[in-house]
């Protein structure tokens, strides 16, 4: 059984779920009032954030007690949070979308970065080839910053470089509006690599056996799930063989520069602004 399948959808109320999800503004692309692909993305969509939150909190404790939990993540401009009864399987009765400004305390700091990143750049958003580490120093959220303003974890990632990583360097950035271009996609490596996407509240290591055909599934999510993706990017690094083993050896790598063994690799992954949730998953 895939981890996904192990969060169940209450099918009754699906309607009036995707319903509410649609009026938050997700699947703008397709106008339908609930179409099998459409519902079958929402099923998979709350099933992954049911399973991989950003925060989860008791939703009203003076009425329900422990039996109900609020899971949120944060997707570009919103928030999407699912009500689950987790009194036996996990399962979704409900969900609400709001802006990601709105939200307020932990989620808004998760999704806030100083930097403002153009995705209509006149010249396809190809800017040169650049190292992993400065990558994902750029990337690590500011709340991890020390009182004196210094910033550990970049120094660590960035100046330091990632211990037993090897030199690789990744093309880009390649911007969602210079991808959705005629053509644009040919620029894409056809053949195995590693990416890094990179938005507004995180970003993401992960490889793929044939970029060119990987970016664009990618791409097809983001134009579908959310209404503004001038904060998504991607930077891709071609490879001559199986990227399976490169890509686990540089998540080993990261996962040992935070936290101990006694800490979860999802909330060490967290510690640098990733998603990652394993130290080989597949992006969801």
């Amino acid at each position: 059984m895939e981890r996904l399948e192990e969060v169940e959808i209450d099918e009754m109320r699906l309607p009036r779920i995707f319903s509410a999800m649609r009026r938050g503004g997700l699947y703008s692309r397709c106008r339908c009032a609930g179409c099998p692909p459409c519902l079958d993305a929402a099923r998979r969509l709350l099933r992954g954030i049911a399973n991989s939150s950003q925060t989860s909190s008791p939703y009203r404790p003076e009425r329900w007690g422990d039996r109900y939990r609020t899971l949120s993540r944060t997707l570009g401009p919103r928030v999407v949070s699912v009500l689950t009864d987790m009194s036996a399987t996990p399962t979704v009765v409900d969900v609400n979308v709001r802006p990601a400004e709105d939200s307020g305390g932990a989620q808004a700091g998760a999704g806030s970065h100083p930097d403002s990143w153009d995705s209509d750049a006149g010249d396809g958003g190809v800017h040169g080839e650049l190292p992993l580490n400065g990558l994902l120093a750029a990337r690590i959220p500011a709340a991890l910053r020390t009182r004196d303003g210094s910033e550990p974890l970049k120094d660590l990632v960035g100046k330091k470089g990632i211990p037993g990583v090897p030199s690789i360097l990744f093309k880009g950035p390649f911007t969602v509006g210079a991808l959705n271009r005629p053509g644009a996609l040919d620029a894409i490596h056809r053949g195995p690599g590693l990416y890094l996407a990179q938005w507004g509240a995180g970003q993401y290591l992960g490889m793929a056996h044939d970029l060119r055909t990987r970016i664009p599934q990618h791409l097809e999510a983001i134009n579908r799930f959310v209404r503004n993706a001038r904060d998504y990017r991607f930077y891709i690094a071609p490879l001559g063989g199986d990227p399976r083993p490169t890509e686990r050896r540089i998540l080993e790598a990261l996962v040992a520069l935070v936290g101990t063994n006694r800490d979860s690799v999802a909330s060490r992954f967290a510690r640098l602004g990733m998603t990652n949730r394993q130290r080989e998953v597949e992006f969801f």
